[in-house]
């Protein structure tokens, strides 16, 4: 089995990079399409010095980027350990903000205070198998591209 090639999108909106605004965002999404790569890597942080604009400009990109599967990362605050931002209700507020910036609708039915992470868009983290690749566990949180109860 070949491996899977993901796209780091952590030069979007990084100064002193090619990808500023939509249009050029949509360029490379629709180059990567054109080449078979179909998923993405963002996280809250993306860029370094501009956290969240890269999943804003992914998200504004919807018409393209909502054909790749995209993988985020919970927002962790580094001026301490982390521990708080790995609550459950951390974690879903960082859920729920890189969904809003990525356009993408919200996970219904919302997460529970017990921390579970699945939901009928098939929301989950490491701890759960994913739902389109029976076996395999996602890495991060996984977001996927259905829009139904059921994985595409």
């Amino acid at each position: 089995m070949a491996p899977e090639l993901i796209y780091g999108t952590a030069t979007f909106a990084m100064d002193m990079t090619e990808f500023q605004d939509p249009s050029s965002v949509r360029t490379v999404l629709e180059t990567l399409h054109k080449a078979g790569i179909r998923r993405l890597d963002t996280a809250a942080r993306y860029p370094p010095l501009k956290p969240g604009r890269a999943e804003e400009l992914t998200g504004e990109t919807n018409d393209t980027s909502g054909s790749f599967l995209v993988d985020t990362k919970v927002y962790t605050d580094t001026k301490s350990d982390g521990s708080g931002d790995l609550t459950p209700g951390a974690i879903e507020k960082s859920l729920l903000a890189s969904l809003q910036r990525l356009q993408r609708p919200q996970a219904s039915p919302p997460m529970s205070n017990t921390g579970s992470l699945e939901s009928k868009r098939h929301v989950s983290d490491s701890r759960f198998q994913r739902p389109d690749k029976p076996g395999a566990l996602s890495r991060g949180i996984y977001i996927s591209p259905s829009t139904s109860s059921s994985a595409a």
